[in-house]
């Protein structure tokens, strides 16, 4: 049996670009809320420059000395220079991810790759190991693969490679005070600062993480933030758990005829604020996180016409195989910090 390599490269292109149309980056497999959350508010941005130039502003003309003055009569009166705006800039960088679809293989599956027609069309079976062969290679394994690759480049803090988008680790540091991010430092500007707070003791007896985490949501929100999500690891949800379920919690149905009691908890909120278990944070060691964010005030922004762009090579003369490959440019902004927040248990 048989198949041209005309109609097998098309419908691999096809089964590639369907899957960039139909399958949502971050829902294969394992959850990863964070990485659908910044899809979720993605924006794009023009090329034409080498970074991503955001206005942010922390200070006002009612900061400095003889904005507001009392006067009588022929007082002498001042006026301040507004030069409060600063900029941040974030270089966009460039991602690849691609994919060999070995002959081989096929080979091994009973079909053959040959240029030019074939002497007999393929039967239906045939078709159909073709068609399974490439959906395992490039929806399940090619795409989970791509949605690994994202989710941990959002997570991590840029150190996995020179080129590589600054993730939220490494902006949402372990301290704050110090530092440079999007060309401010952190120390001259104390207004460009997140909101960190580690090692906190849990109690079930005064529910003292979820004490802090209250009066920590209010100051999330002092300067106009909407901290909508927070992002945890299995220890800091367990933690949390024990802190409410001591304090007892019932449902109707346990006072309803015979029907089991229910022992699990539903989903945390605080103040329309969303906790989401993300197993990403098990993953890279920060099961006792939680990272509080606003998701108005971070955005994954992909260039224009970048976002996912479906690259097909030709292949190469000595080789018999067939290149598949997606690229990403892009990058992960700020424009307010003090609306976002790491907090961690002892």
């Amino acid at each position: 049996m048989a198949i041209s390599f005309t109609n097998f490269d098309t419908y691999t292109n096809t089964v590639i670009d369907a899957f960039v149309r139909e399958n949502p980056v971050g829902q294969n497999i394992q959850a990863r809320p964070l990485l659908k959350i910044l899809n979720d508010k993605k924006k794009t941005f023009p090329g034409g420059a080498d970074y991503v130039s955001i206005p942010v502003q922390g200070e006002f003309m009612s900061d400095q000395a003889g904005f507001g003055q009392w006067y009588s009569h022929t007082d002498q009166v001042g006026y301040v220079h507004p030069n409060n705006i600063r900029r941040v800039k974030y270089p966009w960088r460039e991602a690849h991810v691609g994919a060999v679809l070995d002959f081989t293989e096929l080979k091994k599956r009973g079909v053959q790759v040959v240029n030019g027609t074939p002497q007999t069309r393929p039967d239906a079976k045939e078709v159909q190991i073709v068609k399974d062969y490439v959906e395992s290679v490039l929806v399940f394994d090619f795409g989970e693969s791509y949605s690994r690759f994202m989710n941990y480049s959002v997570w991590a803090d840029g150190s996995q490679a020179a080129n590589a988008i600054i993730g939220l680790l490494g902006v949402l540091t372990n301290t704050n005070g110090a530092g440079i991010v999007g060309g401010l430092d952190r120390a001259v500007y104390g207004w460009w600062n997140h909101r960190v707070q580690l090692g906190i003791t849990v109690s079930t007896a005064t529910q003292n993480l979820l004490t802090i985490l209250r009066k920590e949501h209010v100051q999330l929100t002092r300067y106009g933030g909407m901290p909508r999500c927070a992002l945890i690891g299995s220890d800091f949800l367990d933690a949390m758990r024990r802190e409410q379920q001591s304090k007892g919690f019932v449902t109707m149905n346990n006072y309803q005829g015979k029907e089991s009691t229910e022992i699990g908890m539903g989903d945390f909120t605080l103040d329309k604020t969303e906790f989401y278990y993300d197993p990403t944070l098990d993953s890279i060691g920060r099961s006792k996180y939680c990272y509080m964010i606003d998701p108005n005030h971070v955005k994954l922004q992909p260039m224009e016409d970048e976002d996912m762009v479906v690259q097909k090579p030709v292949r190469p003369y000595d080789q018999y195989v067939m290149f598949k490959a997606l690229t990403w440019t892009g990058v992960l902004t700020f424009d307010q910090l003090n609306c976002h927040g790491v907090y961690s248990i002892a």
